[in-house]
């Protein structure tokens, strides 16, 4: 489970994805996942949708892009 928790409310996702361990190419590090709503809180309650997240892993910093849909009541 993956959450993004925000003043408006928390979004509980399921997560599947993949991760790039090797080292020293250009490519290491580089992350990708779709992500799933399960669950929201405040003004995400019985929301759905999905995000699509791409980025890359540096010394244990992810950095990430996210796009995707949340559809609300």
């Amino acid at each position: 489970m993956f959450e993004y928790r925000t003043a408006r409310g928390v979004l509980v996702m399921r997560e599947t994805g993949i991760t790039n361990q090797s080292t020293g190419l250009p490519e290491s590090g580089a992350v990708t996942a779709y992500q799933r709503i399960v669950e929201g809180t405040g003004e995400f309650a019985s929301a759905s949708g999905y995000f699509f997240v791409s980025g890359f892993n540096r010394g244990g910093v992810v950095i990430t892009t996210v796009t995707g849909e949340i559809c609300t009541p």
